[in-house]
């Protein structure tokens, strides 16, 4: 039932942000019981910058638009996201590289109704780090991506955080529609 999906993706959640379990056993659930470990999550982000790579490349967002939550689908139709990504494609950012390096969570997986939950976080890359915000809705048995932002950035010193420029030209608008823009 969705209202303890949340608590359990809640508690999971706090688990992977105190870091008091292995990161491959911190665990949240889905809808169907079974249990999402951390791998599978770096899967949905990994499977969602190669989407990105692949329409930025080819300059077709078909395969992304349809593959995610019906409330994305409505907001944006392929050429939107077009023009959406376009900032990081003129950056010549090479999405493809996030796929060979493990992702760093700054932030998640949060949970922002019952059935979404955000992640964000960050691919330590040299010299262009590659920040994420990212939204996932359970929908039709599986999590799809309902929301995305992401933003190159440079790494920073070693002991140091890395940070996302903050040029808006760099910065791909979040493409979320309202029912997720506030906690319920």
């Amino acid at each position: 039932d969705p209202a303890s999906y949340g608590r359990k993706l809640t508690l999971g959640a706090a688990l992977v942000l105190a870091g008091g379990i292995h990161p491959l056993e911190r665990q949240v659930r889905g809808f169907d019981g079974e249990a999402m470990n951390i791998a599978e999550l770096a899967k949905l982000v990994w499977s969602t910058m190669a989407m990105v790579d692949h329409a930025n490349r080819s300059g077709n967002y078909s395969v992304l638009r349809d593959t995610s939550a019906q409330g994305f689908q409505i907001q944006n139709d392929p050429a939107r996201l077009g023009e959406i990504f376009a900032p990081i494609r003129a950056l010549r950012v090479d999405l493809g590289n996030a796929l060979v390096v493990e992702p760093r969570y700054t932030d998640g997986p949060r949970l922002l109704q019952a059935d979404v939950f955000q992640v964000k976080g960050y691919f330590p890359l040299r010299p262009t780090a590659i920040f994420f915000d990212l939204y996932f809705q359970w929908e039709q048995g599986r999590w799809k991506l309902f929301g995305i932002s992401i933003q190159p950035g440079t790494m920073a010193p070693v002991g140091q955080p890395a940070q996302p420029q903050q040029s808006p030209a760099a910065q791909t608008r979040r493409v979320v529609d309202d029912t997720c823009s506030r906690p319920s």
